[in-house]
């Protein structure tokens, strides 16, 4: 079982998820764990991989993380996510790898700090400001998730190309 403090299970006076200190400032994983009950409550598919730990009377009143070892469980929430966080319908082959959309965000947002810093009339600003020019990326060896394209074009500031040589990453 996993105890108290370990990368999932944050310590009791954790307000953060654990790795928040390398998440980017702008993510918004960083200010905290999703409440897995209640996105498994508007995710139902998620339900089943829910493991209740803690005081309380019950699994109701406990608090709740996700069974980690099962890759079941982080594509139910990677689906979730997605979908709440981003509108994104997402699947995905079972023999694929899932990514994680906290560490996948974090590299979009370092890549839109370099490319702000990087760009004409910068002046080294640490964050491009919403809602200006659309950045490009090229993903080569995308993955059948495609998932840097997927959060680049739904947070509305990029264009893809993506490639991969997997014939199943492509077709899927």
């Amino acid at each position: 079982g996993r105890t108290r403090g370990s990368r999932w299970l944050p310590a009791a006076s954790e307000p953060s998820p654990p790795g928040a200190a390398q998440m980017h400032p702008r993510n918004p994983y960083k200010a905290s764990t999703p409440d897995f009950r209640a996105l498994a409550a508007a995710y139902p598919a998620l339900a089943p991989f829910l493991i209740a730990w803690g005081p309380g009377e019950g699994a109701r009143t406990q608090t709740c993380t996700l069974q980690w070892s099962d890759p079941r469980a982080t594509l139910e929430l990677t689906r979730a996510l997605l979908h709440r966080d981003f509108g994104i319908t997402f699947d995905l082959p079972a023999d694929r790898l899932c990514p994680t959309i906290t560490s996948r965000l974090n590299y979009l947002l370092l890549a839109e700090d370099l490319a702000a810093a990087s760009g004409p009339g910068s002046a080294g600003s640490p964050a491009r400001p919403e809602g200006s020019a659309v950045l490009r990326g090229l993903d080569v060896g995308t993955g059948a998730s495609c998932i840097y394209a997927l959060l680049g074009a739904a947070r509305g500031r990029w264009t893809f190309v993506a490639t991969d040589a997997d014939a199943v990453a492509l077709e899927s």
